[in-house]
């Protein structure tokens, strides 16, 4: 069965699909995990509940991009490494496309236990090494370099002044302000107990970089097939030989490993037609969809 392909704007916060308007969900952009793992419950850490970041932390969770410690907790104010923070964008990120050439360091010995995690988070764009030839991996990642790291690796484009949320956006070194400002426009902001100064050279705490995360994940940008329609669930399938974004791939597999379901928001998915297998429709913030009659 195949589905005709049509443009329609209409039905602002719903759904439409034969004539009947459903409301959805925030589209939150799922990483290659199987189905088991992007619906576990997230583990109830000892030292997170009341957290200003234990909505994100509990969501990053779920999806096995994050961790806790075996005694329990989370240590949600302990400072992140740079190897660490490659380990977890990897575990986000990992079915972009590579974007720039493996590198080796000095420093990062095969038999590290981030080696792979580093190799990719490089080639993936969202980190680098040192002129020396060094990684630092043991060394703590601040909080600009983190929000660099995500506007880089994800390529986000737009601009918004940090100064107009941040009193101390003038201590954000120059090198870093224009992914600062893109990393801003994109919702990617400092969170909790004055959340109105960066404090860019700080350590990044782990609530830190969760957060940092958790907002990245809602603006990864994904194009593809549309195979399937679930009004009820406020969900689409997208098939996994679907068009990608430039440089972005996406791997699904929730629907028998080849396949996945995205939550569509309410203000998503118009002005694009879609059918199975063939064809190819981009989600984006503006867009609605609407399903077309079956055609023989």
């Amino acid at each position: 069965m195949r589905w005709r392909l049509f443009s329609l704007t209409i039905a602002i916060g719903g759904f439409v699909a034969c004539g009947a308007v459903v409301p959805l969900r925030l589209l939150s952009a799922v990483p290659d995990i199987p189905e088991a793992e992007a619906t576990a419950q997230p583990k109830a850490f000892s030292d997170t509940h009341g957290h200003w970041a234990e909505t994100e932390i509990n969501a990053l969770d779920s999806r096995n991009i994050i961790s806790g410690f075996p005694d329990g907790r989370f240590k949600p104010n302990a400072p992140v490494t740079r190897a660490e923070f490659a380990a977890m964008v990897n575990q986000a990120f990992r079915n972009r496309d590579s974007t720039q050439p493996a590198r080796n360091f000095s420093d990062v010995p095969s038999n590290y236990w981030a080696s792979e995690a580093i190799r990719r988070a490089v080639v993936l764009g969202f980190i680098a090494g040192y002129p020396d030839g060094t990684f630092r991996p043991e060394g703590n990642i601040s909080r600009v370099e983190a929000v660099v790291a995500l506007a880089s690796g994800l390529q986000l484009a737009g601009s918004t002044d940090p100064g107009s949320l941040y009193s101390d956006a003038a201590q954000i070194p120059s090198w870093a302000r224009d992914q600062v400002s893109r990393a801003t426009y994109n919702g990617i902001r400092i969170k909790g107990p004055n959340a109105n100064q960066f404090r860019p050279m700080q350590s990044a705490s782990r609530a830190d970089i969760a957060v940092f995360v958790y907002q990245a994940l809602q603006r990864y940008p994904i194009a593809g097939v549309i195979t399937h329609l679930d009004p009820p669930a406020g969900a689409i399938t997208l098939d996994e030989a679907s068009a990608r974004e430039p440089g972005f791939a996406v791997r699904l597999q929730l629907m028998e490993r080849n396949t996945q379901v995205l939550r569509v928001p309410t203000r998503a998915i118009a002005n694009i037609g879609f059918r199975p297998a063939i064809g190819s429709g981009t989600i984006s913030h503006s867009d609605y969809l609407v399903q077309a009659g079956p055609t023989a």
